[in-house]
């Protein structure tokens, strides 16, 4: 298990981070929830593939979205994802997709309750 998490966005952090803009929270967390299923696919293919390069790409491009929305578990996931597909050990990374989607239904859900 990688990071604290015990919560799933340090939300006064983020917005901090955007100068207090919470209508562009709400968009990039919008967007993130959006974009990630298809990221998660990319992500499974590379992994099928044999892709690493591929595999770091995604998790990296999901590591920043999920920082600029200090989403820190998410973030710290898809680190380890990007870091195993960096050093191109894919044994591990089936299990840490499934632990990113689960942060992701976490975010999903925070996201949810905001409404």
């Amino acid at each position: 298990m990688r990071g604290d998490r015990s919560s799933v966005v340090n939300l006064d952090q983020a917005l901090v981070r955007l100068g207090g803009d919470w209508e562009l929270y709400r968009e990039l967390l919008d967007m993130l929830l959006e974009d990630a299923p298809e990221q998660v696919r990319e992500m499974r293919e590379a992994i099928g593939r044999g892709d690493a390069k591929r595999l770091e790409l995604a998790a990296h491009s999901l590591k920043g979205a999920a920082a600029n929305l200090e989403a820190g578990p998410l973030r710290d996931t898809a680190l380890w994802l990007e870091t195993l597909a960096r050093d191109g050990n894919l044994r591990g990374t089936v299990g840490a997709v499934a632990e990113l989607e689960a942060e992701l239904e976490r975010l999903r859900g925070f996201a949810e309750a905001l409404d």
